[in-house]
């Protein structure tokens, strides 16, 4: 059967071209590796023997699809002009376009191809180089495969190298924080913990230092706090000095309230001047002291007499707070002792009804009480007994009936106009 009987030209061997595409079978030499490069007519047919064929025929035969071209290919010894290249490189190349890039062959394996046209002696022709894709992606997966070895077996053992250190960094970082929030609470006296000598260590004991150096700093602020109140306390009332020691509230008030008159004093012996002046501090200590306990306030206090004011920015008239202030006196005075022989008492008077207080700033500064509740109280005082609570009839009629009252047995008269005392024998409970 000859190649026209079946629309082939009968096969070549141009063994000039076939010495030029497979460069005499150094495929190494020029680059090629497991590739081969050949040529394709316009008929798309090869034009120049295969290496697969070259190299191993049967197994080149055993890969063709079509029985028709195997049988004629085994017939002739060669696929020159018998072949089809029916791939998509030979097809762009005959348009005259370059191809770069993956596909089949004519035996259907799996090739990176370039592919271009040539013109010699009239004929166009396309020259296709074919690099099996095996051997491409072998450097590939060599690679793959060794950096899949260093990610499981070195990543894990930098992971963990890196735990330790990150670990062996950061310990020292809980300490500090927790010291610092302990200086932010208010402690003061701390001890730095054992960090060694790094820089958190280090940071450690500066923080130690500062939270020292702020306790000082802050005991002087409350010393020079207490300087600045201490004088205005002295004189003023403490609703009227603010937490800096300026003086608030100054302006005159009017209100209801009672006005208690003190005066302590010793009997029996011969009294030690020292040991009465001693007592007479401590006696004052304790009056201010159970003042402040029932929100009474001291108007003046001298060696041993003493005027104080309930019921000012109160509902009540203070009354009350008057009388059991009275009485915490007395049982003051009963525990205490001048010495032996000497035996300490108090008169107190008390009166009840509208006052004015305010702020004096003529020469000093003087917080004081008018009215006529002040003078009553004054002259009831002096007319108190022994370790007596004396009370006018308005402070009679503001406890009410539930204090325990005695009429009293001197009545004086205060401007010509007489007084009627009484006694207290129980406060109001």
């Amino acid at each position: 059967m000859s190649s026209a009987s079946w629309g082939r030209p009968r096969p070549l061997r141009p063994t000039r071209l076939t010495a030029i595409t497979t460069a005499n079978g150094d495929f190494e030499g020029v680059g090629l590796g497991q590739g081969e490069s050949y040529v394709v007519g316009r008929d798309l047919l090869l034009r120049s023997e295969s290496r697969r064929w070259l190299e191993d025929p049967q197994s080149y035969l055993d890969d063709v699809d079509d029985p028709e071209v195997k049988r004629f290919i085994e017939f002739f010894g060669s696929p020159i002009g018998i072949q089809p290249v029916d791939t998509e490189p030979v097809r762009v190349g005959s348009e005259g376009r370059i191809f770069e890039g993956s596909s089949r062959n004519y035996l259907g394996e799996f090739t990176f191809s370039y592919a271009r046209q040539i013109s010699a002696g009239g004929t166009d022709w396309v020259v296709v180089a074919d690099q099996p894709l095996s051997e491409l992606r072998g450097p590939l997966y060599d690679y793959v495969l060794r950096l899949g070895l260093v990610l499981a077996l070195v990543l894990p053992a930098a992971a963990l190298i890196g735990y330790f250190v990150a670990d062996r960094l950061t310990r020292s970082i809980p300490p500090v924080v927790e010291l610092a929030s302990d200086i932010a609470a208010g402690a003061r006296n701390l001890d730095p913990p054992s960090l060694g000598s790094n820089e958190f260590g280090d940071l450690a004991r500066r923080l130690s230092q500062l939270a020292r150096e702020l306790g000082i700093q802050e005991e002087a602020l409350s010393a020079e706090y207490e300087r600045r109140r201490e004088l205005p306390l002295s004189v003023l009332p403490p609703r009227l000095v603010m937490d800096e020691g300026e003086i608030g509230g100054t302006g005159e008030a009017n209100d209801t309230g009672t006005v208690i008159s003190i005066a302590i004093d010793a009997e029996g012996g011969q009294p030690d001047d020292d040991e009465v002046a001693e007592f007479i501090r401590r006696f004052g200590r304790a009056v201010e002291s159970t003042a402040d306990e029932l929100d009474i306030e001291r108007i003046r206090a001298a060696h041993d007499r003493f005027l104080f004011l309930a019921g000012v920015d109160r509902p009540d008239d203070g009354a009350r707070n008057a009388a059991d202030f009275a009485a915490e006196l007395l049982e003051v005075t009963a525990s205490m002792a001048v010495s032996d022989e000497v035996i300490p008492v108090v008169h107190i008077g008390m009166s009840t009804g509208p006052v004015a207080t305010g702020v004096l700033e003529s020469g000093s500064i003087t917080f004081t009480v008018w009215g006529e509740p002040v003078r009553r109280a004054l002259a009831i005082g002096a007319l108190s007994t022994t370790n007596e609570i004396l009370i006018d009839e308005s402070t009679a009629e503001a406890l009410g009936e539930n204090a325990a009252l005695q009429p009293a047995v001197d009545v004086i008269a205060l401007d010509g106009e007489p007084m009627t005392l009484f006694t207290i024998t129980s406060p109001p409970r």
